[in-house]
């Protein structure tokens, strides 16, 4: 199977377990937190396929500074793609974001400035790693160093 055959299914194996943890704390009252969902994927990615996924786990000190929960790097024949991210819980019993739906312009806010941080941000040495290897999946080319 093609490495990125096997991230795919690897991807997809771990959203199902996801779905049955939260299945399983929403009958038990017991949902787990963002966070916890967020370092049980990690490692199950890492675990599957640790030689094509490298993960950044951002300290909650760096999230605040760069927004964003972690950055993926994968790997394929053509190199690595970043990607910055952040997470957000979605409610099992009613299929929403119920996170965003308090305040959608702080909701907007973040998701503009995570955008923002990955492309122009404050961490121009992180911007320029991640802003080259999507220049390589668009049209539309993507300056060496942000302006």
């Amino acid at each position: 199977m093609h490495p990125r055959q096997q991230l795919c299914t690897s991807f997809a194996l771990q959203a199902a377990h996801t779905w049955s943890f939260l299945a399983r704390g929403d009958r038990y009252k017991l949902l787990p937190g963002e966070e916890t969902i967020t370092d049980v994927n990690l490692l199950g990615l890492k675990e599957a396929k640790p030689s094509l996924v490298y993960t950044d786990k951002y300290t909650r000190y760096r999230e605040g500074k760069v927004t964003g929960d972690w950055e993926w790097w994968i790997a394929d024949s053509r190199g690595w793609l970043g990607l910055r991210i952040q997470a957000k819980k979605l409610d099992p019993q009613t299929g929403r974001y119920l996170d965003l739906e308090g305040d959608v312009q702080k909701a907007t806010a973040q998701a503009d400035r995570l955008v923002h941080d990955a492309l122009v941000g404050s961490d121009r040495r992180r911007t320029l790693l991640l802003a080259r290897p999507c220049s390589s999946y668009s049209d539309q080319e993507i300056p060496a160093s942000p302006s």
